[in-house]
């Protein structure tokens, strides 16, 4: 959870730098991503079993079908956005979490899952700059989940994830919403944050398969919500069933 804490604040900061290019921002940004870094450093007893890897046999890092990116093991389908681009592994790279060289060492199965933190399986641009969306999975039986000794559910963890985003001195996010919601028939947990006195969104959700935790983490800047809602409408089991979202208090 540690790459997964570190990733959503780089990708908030890389996406306010590209709106404000200032050098200084620039500086001041980094930095505080290796401040980030050095203080989530509480480990956790990792407790990865042979009960919980025997499942990675159909674990799928999926792949592009004309205009939809299909996982089987998620067993969903997810659209292209007009006016959005594929990321290179070189910039997903600069996210955090995996080197260039780690990302296509995984894809290509030269890492098997077992032994996998963390999967980058796409990423998308948006062609001005001004927002991204990642979808992947972490091994928490692999992870080092903050102030968890044991495999968290998907409550749990985007809890966890809230609560060190909090903890930030450098960056004020405001915790907008935290609830279940249905995505292509399938149960997820949904986390909203905003930053920059509410300009920046960043919508992160979670559902765990066995000892793998898939994430859809979107950030995106105020006035681009049609499209953030466009992608997570667009997305179905690969057989075609839509999204309906859970009303909760």
């Amino acid at each position: 959870m540690k790459k997964i804490i570190s990733m959503i604040m780089a990708v908030i900061c890389v996406v306010g730098i590209t709106a404000c290019t200032k050098d200084e921002t620039k500086s001041n940004t980094i930095d505080t991503l290796v401040e980030i870094r050095e203080e989530i450093t509480e480990e956790i007893t990792e407790e990865t079993t042979e009960e919980a890897n025997k499942y990675l046999a159909n674990f799928d890092i999926g792949d592009w079908e004309n205009d939809r990116y299909v996982n089987r093991y998620i067993d969903m389908s997810f659209p292209m956005l007009s006016g959005w681009d594929k990321m290179t592994d070189e910039e997903l790279s600069e996210y955090g979490g995996l080197t260039e060289e780690e990302i296509l060492a995984l894809r290509d199965g030269e890492i098997s899952p077992e032994d996998a933190v963390m999967y980058y399986c796409f990423a998308l641009k948006k062609d001005n700059g001004l927002g991204n969306i990642i979808f992947g999975f972490e091994n928490i039986s692999n992870s080092t989940s903050i102030g968890l000794g044991k495999i968290i559910n998907e409550e749990e963890y985007i809890k966890a994830v809230a609560d060190n985003l909090g903890k930030s001195e450098e960056t004020e996010y405001k915790i907008e919403k935290i609830a279940p919601i249905m995505i292509a028939d399938t149960m997820f947990y949904e986390l909203t944050v905003s930053s920059m006195k509410g300009a920046l969104i960043q919508k992160y959700y979670v559902h765990k398969i066995d000892c793998m935790m898939c994430f859809i983490m979107v950030t995106a800047y105020k006035g681009y919500e049609d499209d953030v809602e466009k992608f997570i409408n667009g997305i179905t089991t690969i057989s075609g069933v839509n999204i309906t979202t859970v009303e909760t208090e």
